[in-house]
């Protein structure tokens, strides 16, 4: 499976946290003792068990239902997280490191996966993209939590790295309560639907989707891999995948290159996750009404390459 998208939610907070503070000698870099090289060994780690546990991640999703899983996926990701801000030395940063990336492999996959229970295909784009774009969102709203945050530091003896990890773990945690109880899993098993709306719900998609009680068949499984639409996906994926995480973990580094200084660093890494979470809806929803899908992620990809170059030749110069 890809490393999607939302694997930034969890490089996010520590591209911030690195930083913050460091005019003071209160980042968690600084606080932490660890060189530019264990930096990025945290930082992959994570890769690394989101890469191992992605797959079997959605067979426990089918196994064990989605409300189950996704509830304890994102409990278990809050409390690492939360552990985040009780490190003291690199072994246990890259040791959360790696436990963080195992449980939060699921969480995307999963999300897109139970989409396919309820939702024909041509009814998805803007759905996924409602999904992909909440982490362009959240960095948004990352850059500006660190600022404020930032003024936490040494509040109660914690240092302001500390609390950034706190405070954005505690909710996944209470979010996982809700999902237990109110994720709807397959519609052949939803209690809140009654008998005509379950039909209805199974028989749109019959043939032409997953249903909930069907099993995982070798048969599938070939075909799936001997599709060269699946190859084509983890290319294009792969292309992506490595420019987001790259401004994702990087991005208040960058800013701070630039020459913005401490808070004022995290804050300008706000607008241009703003910018893209409006036209990844935008686009999404004009790919689904338009029937134009092939055509949407073209456009937008030879617009990011375009600019990615322009970056590299004249970024320098400015």
């Amino acid at each position: 499976m890809e490393i999607d998208v939302v694997t930034h939610a969890a490089g996010m907070p520590l591209g911030n946290a690195k930083i913050l503070n460091n005019a003071t000698g209160d980042s968690l870099a600084q606080t932490l003792r660890i060189s530019d090289q264990q930096y990025l060994i945290a930082l992959m780690i994570f890769f690394v068990a989101y890469i191992v546990f992605e797959t079997p991640s959605n067979y426990m999703l089918k196994k064990f239902n989605p409300s189950r899983w996704l509830a304890l996926l994102m409990f278990c990701w809050g409390v690492l997280t939360m552990a985040l801000g009780t490190v003291h030395n690199f072994a246990q940063l890259a040791a959360i490191r790696f436990l963080l990336g195992a449980f939060e492999a699921g969480l995307f996959p999963g999300l897109i996966y139970c989409l396919t229970f309820w939702y024909k295909p041509e009814e998805r784009a803007l759905r996924v993209a409602l999904i992909s774009a909440t982490p362009t969102l959240g960095g948004a709203f990352g850059g500006a939590i660190a600022f404020g945050v930032g003024q936490l530091n040494h509040v109660r003896g914690l240092e302001a790295w500390r609390w950034l990890f706190i405070i954005e773990g505690a909710p996944s945690v209470a979010c996982a309560i809700v999902v237990f109880f109110l994720f709807p899993d397959f519609p052949e098993t939803s209690t809140w639907l009654s008998a005509g709306e379950r039909e209805l719900a199974i028989e749109r998609i019959r043939g032409i989707a997953s249903l909930g009680h069907a099993r995982i068949t070798w048969r599938e499984t070939k075909e799936t891999l001997t599709d060269w639409r699946l190859y084509l996906h983890y290319l294009i994926f792969v292309s992506i995948s490595v420019t987001f995480s790259s401004i994702s973990l990087f991005a208040p580094t960058i800013v701070s290159g630039l020459g913005f200084e401490g808070l004022q660093a995290q804050l300008f890494t706000v607008p241009p996750y703003a910018i893209a979470f409006v036209v990844t809806i935008v686009v999404a929803w004009m790919a689904d009404r338009y029937e134009m899908r092939s055509w949407a992620a073209f456009t937008t990809f030879t617009i990011a390459g375009v600019s990615y170059i322009a970056q590299g030749i004249y970024g320098p110069l400015f």
